[in-house]
């Protein structure tokens, strides 16, 4: 996740709390690792999330659960 200030503005900080919580609820945290980068350069379409070397742009809290338990599928 974007730790820039725009990401952290536009929500990275308050969508990392809720997934965090999430994965650990869900029994997931050990098989997703959220880690955290510096600035993106990709402020006007944050909160920005990249995901197995993927961006994802303005990103919701529901968005992110959805692309989580696709990959998990999927592997």
């Amino acid at each position: 996740m974007c730790v820039g200030s725009n990401c952290s503005v536009n929500g990275n900080t308050r969508l990392s709390s809720k997934l965090k919580k999430y994965l650990k609820e869900s029994g997931l945290s050990q098989q997703v690792k959220i880690k955290f980068q510096p600035c993106s350069d990709c402020c006007d379409d944050g909160p920005v999330v990249v995901f197995e070397n993927q961006h994802y742009y303005q990103q919701s809290f529901d968005d992110l659960k959805l692309l989580i338990n696709q990959k998990i599928q999927d592997n």
